[in-house]
């Protein structure tokens, strides 16, 4: 069964207070990290807040049994009973919450046989909550902290080409919708390239397109690849073994190259642990390359580098 694509996170939080979407985060991230037990089991505490959040959007009185079976039973009384031009409840979303508390309690209690289909129980109940929101989230407006963001008028933001990876994993989403916001806030319009089929056969010229069209580039330099073992320079003098190396993209570097031929300035941020090559060189680099610790969007150092594509941006005339 396929996991919840990282780009979906930034959908649910836009959905959800800060408090139910941390439950969600915890599930999922369990989940892709294969603590399976622990995505089950979080999968089932953020169910039941959620719907706590549901009972009060939908104005319903108050549960005499205020626990997921209670809120549950609940949901499926109005769903048969409410009020013309209220919200409908379909069927298969009260089926789901009565499968993923069904499959938390099978889990949980001690049946005396072992739990050999935990991944599989894990998965079901992930892939429950996706159908549960997808659901929610036609009864919501989003509540994301970007309205301000999303006020700036994209025609006043100098534009900038933002390098970066495809992010795979939960907090990398999370990181890059957040420093997108960012560069707004900083007067910085994000500019992707956005390949067709055509562009297979010369994807450099696509990029060296875009890039011309921008002001200048910021490089986020997130891991990609995970070296526990390598061997350099194997077969010479100069051979040595190193463990733990982890790499981004090498597009990156094709992009920050074609950036610097065209005169644009490049602006790299990286994760601390991320290799020291390339346009991530620390010590040997046109480009001053700023380590976050952590991808934490509020960090001093990312609070730091933002601070300088401010000042940048206020020197660049318009276009």
């Amino acid at each position: 069964m396929a996991q919840v694509q990282p780009a979906k996170y930034v959908e649910y939080r836009s959905i959800l207070p800060a408090e139910l979407f941390d439950h969600l985060k915890n599930c999922f991230g369990a989940l892709q990290s294969k603590q399976y037990f622990a995505a089950a089991v979080w999968g089932a505490v953020f169910l039941e807040a959620f719907l706590g959040e549901v009972s009060r959007n939908l104005a319903l009185p108050h549960s005499s049994q205020d626990d997921l079976s209670g809120r549950i039973q609940q949901l499926r009384q109005y769903s048969k009973n409410h009020a013309p031009g209220k919200p409908d409840v379909p069927d298969d979303v009260v089926k789901r919450c009565d499968d993923i508390r069904n499959t938390r309690n099978r889990l949980v209690h001690d049946t005396g046989l072992p739990k050999s289909t935990l991944r599989q129980d894990a998965e079901f109940i992930a892939a429950g909550l996706e159908v549960i929101l997808e659901w929610y989230a036609g009864l919501v407006q989003p509540q994301a902290p970007q309205a301000a963001a999303d006020a700036v008028d994209d025609a006043s933001l100098i534009p900038v080409f933002l390098s970066t990876i495809t992010p795979h994993t939960v907090d990398q989403a999370l990181f890059l919708d957040a420093f997108l916001e960012r560069m707004r806030t900083v007067g910085v319009r994000p500019v992707r390239a956005e390949y067709t089929t055509y562009d297979r056969r010369d994807p450099v010229g696509k990029i060296r397109q875009v890039i011309e069209g921008c002001r200048g580039v910021i490089t986020v330099g997130l891991e990609r690849s995970h070296s526990y073992f390598l061997r350099e320079k194997e077969g010479s003098d100069g051979e040595r073994e190193a463990v733990h190396r982890k790499f981004s993209s090498g597009w990156l570097h094709l992009e920050a190259g074609v950036a610097s031929a065209l005169g644009k300035p490049v602006f790299v941020v990286c994760e601390h642990d991320l290799c020291s090559d390339g346009v991530f060189d620390r010590e040997w680099n046109s480009f001053i390359v700023t380590e976050i610790s952590s991808l934490d969007p509020d960090s001093p150092e990312l609070s730091g580098f933002f601070r300088h594509i401010e000042d940048w941006a206020k020197g660049v005339a318009p276009a």
